[in-house]
Formats: structure tokens, C-alpha cells, sequence
């Protein structure tokens, strides 16, 4: 006897370096269709958009739509609206951490929130909303063990490490002794087989947790210079069987215990922690064990589906009259950045940038009429002011 599987639409922003983790893990479960926005925008706006993913829904009788919409400010809730609703709308953000406030106004569109922060995940259900966790780097199959491998490096850190104060740390556990191998970076991408590689030949992994702002969105958390944040470096180290020490975090609390991830809080005691372990085979090899069994159990891939699938035979949907007020309840901020964003999109076509802005006040039912005034004359002096710019 077959079982169903049901069809899928994942829609992205664009082709990212990152999208092949997401579709492998999506495709466990379901039929996956990928669908890039961008260029349909570009070609026929966003309302095209919709009329295509709607069209695409009926021809291939999707069950649900999974809507990867981190930093693209222009698919907005009344977008997640208009596609159809049959579907379960799924959101997924793998930068919540930054663009909560944002997300949450999107989220009330939605069946489904999935967050790679299991302190977002409470955020979104303290709101009643139904929220799961999904990780980004979680493959089992990609990200494994090799017993084979030579430990060839002591410790190694992968990533940018001139965000927030990482490489004052390296720097510190550098003089003090320890051989630290830096790799990757901003302008040094590798690819997941080349550092599975690279993870497998070490002893140890340090993790830090500090995430400066991202994509230039400072007034999202004015006044913080960074927020701690869980790293996908912990599940990649423990699904490889490598130990990995990290900067506490608040959400590291919420899924490790202290025989799993060890965690400091300071230079002298992340060297003090790469000290023991490095002379404690027998502890770094425990404690590295326990590491991937959470991981394996928990936070791999066909774990993470499993859950995913739960909460959707779970889910109960709102009803049309909670969902329709909520949908009316739309923050004037909120219409702002997307107006701004669309237009962005479309600069350069002054009918499309005026038939978005035309769009967007005539979606505005939640706004009052002095409201929609205040938001067309501030998208007007925006547009002036960003001509004036790049002509200065």
C-alpha cells in the first residue's frame, strides 16, 4: 500500500547558495515544486505572482506552500492572502532573531511559522500562533560521521570571523597557545563537502553566538550591538561526531544540556574549556558522542520533517471571521517598508512603481483614510529622495 505524498510549492526569493539544504529536506516528505519569484516579478509584477502560484496550485493540486521570505519586505501578508486558501501557507525564517517584529505581522497570513530559533518559536506561539523548529545545515547524510579521518587540526572555526567580537577571541586563544585554523567567511564561501572535510579532520569546534546586524537592518534593534543567537556550526560539528564548545546563548538552554555542548561565557574560560578537552581525549570523545546523538535525534533532517508533518495534521485552522480581522489590522510601519521594498524592486519603471504604490493603498483596509494619505505622500518624498540620491 503507497502512501500519499502530499505537493508542494517552495517559493524563494531568488537562487541562493543555501536553497539545495532546504529542497533536500522538503523533498523527504512531499513533492516539491521550486518557484523563483523575482524574475516572475520582473516580468509581470507581483500581482502576476500570485495569479502564477495560484495557477500552479490548481494545476498540480498542491497541498501547501512553504514561503521563504526573509529580507524580501515585498511578499507581505496581504500576498500570503490572495494565494490560494486551500493550501496550508507555511512561512519559514531562518533569521527571525532580526526580523521578528516584521515576520509576525506576515505570520498572521499563515498556517505554520518554522524557525531555525526555538526562542522564536515560543515568541510565535505566546502570540497563538502554531510555530515549529527548522533547522538550515541539518542533513544527516550530508553532514556525517568519517571514523577514517586524520585529526590533523586542534581547533577549528568556520565562518566570518570579523563579526562582533570573534576575532578579539581567536586572536586571545591564538596568544595564549592554542592553533586555531580559520576558514571561510564572508568572501571565502566553501561548499558542504569540502567543509564536512574540514570539521571531520578536527578535534574541536568553537562556536560563538554574538550575530551583528544584518543586511544594514539597524532599526530593527536600535541601540543593540548584537544579540546572541543559536548557530548552525553546533549541529554540523555534532552530526560530524566533532565536539563543539560555544558561547552561552539563551536558546542553547532550550535544546542542550552541559554533557552535550559545553558553553563560556568569557576569553579565559573558552580557553580554559579548548584546554580540557584537547588534553581529555576520553571526555572530548564522550562529550562529542552526546552531541550527536541530540543532534541525530532531534535536529536532523528527517527528524525535523517528522515534527513538521505533526504539526500539520495537527493544525487547526483559524476561522474566516479571525482570520479576516487580523488580516485588517495592519501596522502603518509595516505597509510602509513593504511599499518601499516593492517600489525598490521596480525602480527604474515609473507605471510599475506607481501601479504598485497604487496597489498597496487600495490593499490598506486597515488603514484609516488620513492613514493612507500620510503612507502615499511618505512613499512620494521617499521616491523623490532616493532620485536625488543617485543622481547627487
Amino acid at each position: 500500500m503507497t502512501t500519499h505524498r502530499p505537493n508542494a510549492i517552495a517559493l524563494f526569493k531568488s537562487k541562493r547558495r543555501w536553497c539545495h539544504h532546504v529542497i533536500a529536506k522538503l523533498s523527504l516528505t512531499q513533492d516539491l515544486t521550486v518557484v523563483y519569484a523575482l524574475p516572475i516579478i520582473k516580468e509581470s509584477g507581483f500581482s502576476g505572482l500570485v495569479i502564477y502560484l495560484n495557477q500552479a496550485i490548481e494545476a498540480g493540486q498542491v497541498d501547501r506552500v512553504f514561503l521563504f521570505l526573509d529580507f524580501f519586505y515585498g511578499l507581505d501578508r496581504e500576498f500570503v492572502r490572495c494565494i490560494n486558501s486551500r493550501v496550508h501557507k507555511i512561512l519559514v525564517t531562518f533569521d527571525d532573531i532580526t526580523l521578528h517584529d516584521f515576520n509576525l505581522q506576515t505570520s498572521l497570513a499563515c498556517d505554520l511559522v518554522l524557525t531555525a530559533d526555538p526562542i522564536s518559536v515560543l515568541k510565535y506561539q505566546e502570540a497563538g500562533l502554531d510555530a515549529g523548529l527548522l533547522m538550515l545545515e541539518s542533513s544527516g547524510k550530508r553532514y556525517c560521521e568519517q571514523k577514517e579521518a586524520v585529526k590533523t587540526t586542534e581547533v577549528l572555526f568556520f565562518g566570518n570571523d570579523q563579526l562582533a567580537d570573534r576575532a578579539q577571541y581567536l586572536d586571545f586563544l591564538e596568544r595564549h597557545g592554542i592553533a586555531v585554523r580559520r576558514i571561510g567567511g564572508a568572501d571565502r564561501y566553501i561548499d558542504s563537502d569540502e567543509l564536512v572535510q574540514e570539521i571531520c579532520r578536527a578535534k574541536l569546534i568553537v562556536n560563538f553566538s554574538k550575530s551583528d546586524v544584518l543586511d544594514g537592518q539597524s532599526h530593527f534593534r536600535d541601540g543593540l550591538p548584537f544579540l546572541l543567537q543559536l548557530k548552525g556550526r553546533i549541529i554540523e560539528a555534532g552530526l560530524c561526531g566533532v565536539l563543539c564548545i560555544s558561547e552561552d546563548a539563551p536558546a542553547l538552554r532550550l535544546l542542550f544540556s552541559e554533557d552535550e555542548l559545553p558553553v563560556f561565557r568569557s576569553y579565559e574560560e573558552c580557553l580554559k574549556l579548548i584546554r580540557e578537552f584537547l588534553y581529555d581525549d576520553e571526555k572530548r570523545s564522550r562529550t562529542a558522542a552526546a552531541l550527536r546523538e541530540k543532534c541525530l535525534q532531534k535536529f536532523e533532517d528527517e527528524a525535523l520533517m517528522e515534527n513538521v508533518e505533526l504539526l500539520l495534521s495537527q493544525r487547526v485552522r483559524r476561522e474566516k471571521e479571525e482570520g479576516d480581522r487580523l488580516v485588517n489590522k495592519v501596522p502603518l510601519r509595516y505597509r510602509k517598508r513593504v511599499v518601499r521594498a516593492r517600489i525598490q524592486v521596480m525602480w527604474g519603471s515609473p507605471r510599475e512603481m506607481l501601479s504598485e504604490l497604487g496597489n498597496i493603498l487600495r490593499e490598506s483596509s486597515g488603514l484609516s483614510t488620513s492613514q493612507r494619505i500620510l503612507l502615499g505622500v511618505d512613499t512620494i518624498c521617499w521616491i523623490a529622495y532616493r532620485s536625488l540620491r543617485r543622481f547627487a
